[in-house]
């Protein structure tokens, strides 16, 4: 039984990130920056689900004047930075 409810309590967190999929990519190709660049936004945000998987670890990203920012999974404010072309 406790399997179960394990089982079903991760199938609704999983379709509940499916559902606001749409709303997180309308947000990412409307954002300033990524007007008339959709193709460019959309490659950033598949680019960085895809390596923040399969990286064992926060990944350390190069911004502005030699300052670089470290990013893991999860880390909303800073990926959206990323999604967005802002580092």
């Amino acid at each position: 039984m406790e399997f179960n409810q394990a089982f079903h309590s991760r199938l609704r967190a999983i379709s509940g990130r499916w559902w606001a999929l749409p709303r997180v990519l309308k947000a990412i190709t409307g954002h300033p920056p990524n007007r008339g660049r959709t193709v460019k936004a959309l490659s950033r945000f598949v680019g960085w689900q895809i390596a923040s998987r399969l990286a064992s670890g926060p990944i350390v990203l190069p911004w502005v004047n030699d300052v670089s920012f470290v990013a893991g999974q999860g880390d909303t404010g800073i990926t959206g930075n990323i999604y967005c072309g802002l580092h």
